[in-house]
């Protein structure tokens, strides 16, 4: 399993989505965090970094042709931003791999 987060991305559409944030979309919302003194500092950005980061990797993986603000704010702004449970990543990798340990010719069933 990745180390990776998977975000789940629900926009006003109701089309929710997944998307994987990366480093450089950490570095991305701490650059955009120095320009907008009036954020704060990072320690009391948590909700926003969340949902930048989400925001920066759906326009990197191309899911999104949104700007910041029309993501975070206004009528198709996105609804909501959360992390892909453990259990959820860690049924979708063994069933990406199913049947791979069973020898050919074994029964996959008795």
């Amino acid at each position: 399993m990745s180390n990776a987060r998977v975000l789940v991305v629900t926009p006003a559409t109701g089309d929710a989505f997944e998307v994987t944030p990366n480093i450089s979309d950490t570095l991305a919302f701490e650059t955009t965090l120095r320009k907008n003194k009036a954020w704060g500092s990072i320690s009391e950005n948590a909700m926003r970094m969340q949902f930048f980061r989400a925001w920066s990797a759906a326009k990197r993986e191309g899911k999104t042709t949104q700007t910041w603000d029309e993501w975070s704010s206004g009528e198709n702004a996105v609804v909501d931003v959360t992390f892909k449970s453990a259990d959820d990543v860690e049924a979708a990798d063994a069933a990406d791999h199913l049947g791979e340990d069973t020898p050919e010719g074994q029964p996959t069933s008795f």
